[in-house]
């Protein structure tokens, strides 16, 4: 009966009453416009049923919305795959408390700006590495590496670097000069390898590079 009302005010007043999830998912996917189905889900206290229901949404803006009120990580990344637009599906990543899920939804994104920005979330070091090996343009490569803490991982980055200028640029976020020694013997060009030499505090690192 609910699927003849034309009017979906009244379709959203209905489905107030409708106790049984898979049931008000049903009559909901009658609803042609975002705002009410939005102010639906809110009903729904499922998460099973609130990510099926999700997919019938068609503004990004409103799913970005809805994703606020999922807690459980697995249903989140299953309802990102929904998002169409990079922005918004960042927005909803930054959520997502599980570097396991948020390395598994990086791989869908396809702009290296908005990966930059997801990966910033992740805090375990070892996915931010994996992460970033997907990157093609260095100057995104190089902006993500300055959220990494450990130095070994930072150095096996650098790897990836082709040009130098940027490997200099990310070498002053290393703070133990023997993996600033390791580093310099990938500098091509002798002004760089000259600049990031100055970032080196002990004598006997710096006499070492000068004897290779």
């Amino acid at each position: 009966l609910c699927s003849s009302i034309m009017d979906e005010k009244y379709l959203d007043h209905l489905c107030s009453s409708i106790r049984d999830d898979k049931y008000l998912v049903h009559l909901c996917s009658s609803i042609k416009d975002d705002k009410y189905l939005v102010h639906l889900c809110s009903s729904i206290k499922d998460d099973k049923y609130l990510v099926h229901l999700c997919t019938s949404i068609k503004d990004d803006k409103y799913l970005v919305h809805l994703c606020s009120s999922i807690n459980d990580d697995k249903y989140l990344v299953h309802l990102c795959s929904s998002i169409n637009d990079d922005k918004y599906f960042v927005h909803v990543c930054s959520s997502i408390k599980d570097d396991t899920y948020l390395v598994h939804l990086c791989s869908s994104i396809k702009d290296d700006k908005y990966l930059v920005h997801l990966c910033s979330s992740i805090k375990d070091d070892k996915y931010l590495v994996h992460l970033c090996s997907t990157i093609k343009d260095d100057k995104y490569l190089v902006h993500l590496c300055s959220t990494i803490n450990d130095d070994k991982y930072l150095v096996h980055l650098c790897s990836s670097i082709k040009d130098d200028k940027y490997i200099v640029h990310l070498c002053s976020s290393i703070k133990d000069d023997k993996y600033l020694v390791h580093l310099c013997t990938s500098i091509k060009d002798d002004k760089y390898f000259v600049h990031v030499c100055s970032s080196i505090k002990g004598d006997n690192d710096l006499v070492y590079l000068h004897k290779g």
